[in-house]
């Protein structure tokens, strides 16, 4: 899977509205099974893309499926990249078809993450279909509840971008 550069607008919108843009990878592909130098290439590759789009370098990074281990955060850190990963699931099931079965599972891990900590960071993945309606009801559900809207790289307390 490469990035779709066609949608290059998108990200430009996201960043101008004061989203924090980070990195996922070129061809998302577990970096468990990497080598250094595939690692670098990935990263590099993604950089020069979003700064070609937005004129800064992202340091946040996601790694696939939240998965990393001590050698390749190790690699991460000595690029200058944080390695972010979350602690709520937006979406559990695969491709969803109903916001409500969608809504329901995320209220349910909220309510487990509040009890266990201040703060949670979601995983939200770009299904155009349902996402764009989960925002919003999510973000009713956030301010009922008095919970605090942020940029991941405020909850982290770390610069987004070089």
């Amino acid at each position: 899977m490469k990035i779709d550069i066609t949608n290059r607008h998108i990200i430009k919108k996201a960043h101008e509205a004061g989203h924090d843009i980070g990195i996922h990878s070129w061809s998302d592909v577990d970096f468990c099974t990497l080598s250094e130098e595939q690692i670098t290439l990935e990263l590099k590759k993604t950089s020069d893309l979003i700064y070609s789009i937005i004129g800064v370098r992202p340091r946040l990074f996601r790694p696939l499926h939240g998965i990393i281990d001590a050698r390749v955060q190790k690699i991460i850190k000595k690029l200058g990249y944080i390695s972010v990963t979350w602690n709520v699931e937006l979406f559990e099931i695969i491709r969803p078809k109903k916001v409500d079965t969608c809504f329901s599972s995320f209220t349910k891990n909220i309510e487990k993450s509040v009890i266990s900590s201040t703060s949670f960071i979601c995983h939200q993945h770009e299904f155009v279909d349902i996402t764009i309606e989960m925002i919003a009801k999510i973000h009713t559900y956030l301010n009922w509840k008095g919970l605090k809207h942020a940029k991941v790289s405020d909850c982290l307390g770390v610069a987004p971008y070089y």
